[in-house]
């Protein structure tokens, strides 16, 4: 769930232009709210700050240069380059829908942020069992912060991707789960048996029942409603203080199965096939890469797919009988 703060949509007092560009991102690009949000700022940014009193149909290639440059004086690299990418879609944009006579986009600079080649750093295998371990079985919280931290360790989820995760995305008897990824992509991967034992034991022991909402995981004090992006980070968080870790978000356990994989030298076009998001973590090495998962089915999504790698068992498929209740709510 997107929380209210990134769901900043054009004001009255926005030109009609930047209204247009807001519809654009949302219509044809079908970007995330809080992508929009984020874009829809920067623009509004630019606009107040350099564009002539004429307004953007006077806009030249000094004023695009100018912003960028003074946006570099007081910005991170990564930010700059942030505000370069919206620059170049609203003055395409621009050009596109005859706001100005000339494609101005080329007169955004280019901003290289080059940064060491190496892996991104996930959470080691004991710290990955020190966080499972800190969950109290006995209690709600402790069953799905349990499932939680499976979901993110084992099938490199990110958070928002668990806090989407729905009852109907689950399909118990073929062993498979529903990610609802970036960019309304979505992706069927299979359920490993431990993974799926945990959400089994949340669904019928802890969650909350007669909540009006078909999310898996909830808040478990009131007001009942399900988990955001944030609130699932902050389960890694409380995770890492019960084990005595320094803290670290949600994303990290995405990296440790990037890391995982590679360290079991999986084929680079196996993990793009497991998870598509996965493959820039592990591309910057090839040369470690080999066939080690073992499908029994060249294609995911079709029929009882098993797989084994090194770091997860065997896919189970479980008894479904008692979760039938859940797919008819």
């Amino acid at each position: 769930m997107i929380p209210a703060a990134a769901t900043i949509a054009p004001t009255a007092t926005d030109p009609v232009e930047l209204v247009g560009f807001e519809g654009y991102l949302r219509v044809e690009r079908h970007l995330a709210a809080s992508t929009i949000a984020a874009n829809v700022a920067r623009a509004r940014r630019f606009l107040a700050g350099y564009a002539p009193p004429e307004g953007a149909v006077a806009l030249t290639a000094a004023e695009v240069t100018r912003a960028l440059l003074d946006e570099g004086v007081t910005r991170r690299p990564v930010s700059v380059k942030a505000f370069g990418y919206t620059l170049r879609a609203l003055l395409r944009f621009f050009f596109i829908t005859g706001v100005t006579s000339h494609d101005l986009s080329a007169a955004t600079l280019v901003i290289r942020s080059p940064q060491p080649s190496r892996l991104p750093v996930g959470a080691s295998r004991d710290e990955v069992a020190a966080l499972l371990v800190s969950c109290d079985g006995d209690t709600s919280a402790g069953l799905r912060d349990h499932a939680v931290l499976l979901l993110l360790a084992h099938l490199g989820l990110r958070a928002i991707e668990v806090a989407r995760l729905r009852l109907d995305d689950l399909d118990w008897r073929r062993g498979e789960i529903l990610v609802r990824g970036k960019g309304n992509r979505d992706e069927r991967l299979p359920l490993p048996a431990e993974v799926g034992e945990a959400v089994v034991a949340y669904l019928q022991e802890a969650r909350p029942a007669g909540v009006g909402f078909r999310e898996v995981f909830a808040a478990d004090r009131a007001p009942l409603r399900p988990l955001t992006r944030e609130a699932v980070g902050g389960i890694v968080e409380r995770a890492c203080d019960r084990a005595s870790l320094a803290r670290f978000g949600a994303h990290r356990l995405r990296h440790t199965l990037g890391e995982q994989m590679v360290a079991c030298r999986c084929l680079v076009s196996i993990i793009r096939c497991l998870r598509p998001g996965l493959i820039d973590a592990v591309q910057e090495a090839p040369q470690l890469l080999n066939v080690r998962i073992e499908l029994t089915k060249a294609a995911l999504g079709r029929t009882n797919l098993r797989y084994r790698c090194a770091f997860h068992e065997p896919l189970v498929l479980m008894d479904v009988s008692g979760l039938l209740q859940f797919a008819k709510m």
